[in-house]
């Protein structure tokens, strides 16, 4: 039974690194910090350079991120609670904010409807399950990510993982544990 389990695995593992590998070779790198393209694509009313909220916290941290960004909207704001905010600390943050860059915080009506001056969402991290899109697109709030950003991690934690079940090195390393 455990034979017919590893093999199961194996054979999913190797669909998925096969599946990774084709939309590697199909498209091209993307870097994470793209998303400020989107941001660049504010409505031409704003007269001000545009005020740019950044709620998600490994945006906020990195350096790098703020700096690219800061250069392209010097009037960016960063989350430097260090922590994701809640709903109200949300509307208060995003409050005259004109885009918003967003990681996994819940981005939903009461959040959109308290932030009346956003018309421009960025989407930093993977998928946009923490974002109402519909509601989005009926308070005219245009959205921006990157999809596939992650890819290249996701196909080399993939091959990782098939070298590591065709060497049976997760069992070695369990016995070793042990003291066996």
């Amino acid at each position: 039974m455990r034979d017919v389990v590893w093999s199961v695995m194996i054979v999913i593992v190797l669909a998925i690194a096969f599946g990774a590998l084709i939309g590697m070779v199909r498209s091209r790198r993307i870097w994470p910090f793209q998303v400020i393209i989107h941001l660049s694509q504010l409505p031409t009313q704003v007269t001000r350079s545009p005020i740019i909220a950044v709620s998600s916290v490994s945006f906020s941290k990195n350096a790098t991120l703020r700096s690219e960004l800061s250069a392209q909207f010097p009037n960016s704001r960063f989350n430097e609670s260090g922590r994701n905010l809640s709903t109200d600390e949300l509307i208060a943050f995003f409050s005259h904010a004109d885009g918003i860059l967003v990681g996994t915080e819940p981005i939903n009506r009461e959040v959109i409807n308290g932030s009346p001056s956003v018309s421009c969402l960025a989407k930093y991290g993977v998928g946009l399950d923490n974002v109402d899109i519909d509601y989005c697109r009926q308070a005219n709030i245009a959205i921006g990510w990157t999809g596939g950003v992650n890819k290249y991690a996701v196909a080399e934690l993939v091959i990782g993982y098939m070298i590591t079940l065709s060497r049976n090195m997760f069992m070695s390393a369990n016995q070793l544990k042990a003291g066996g």
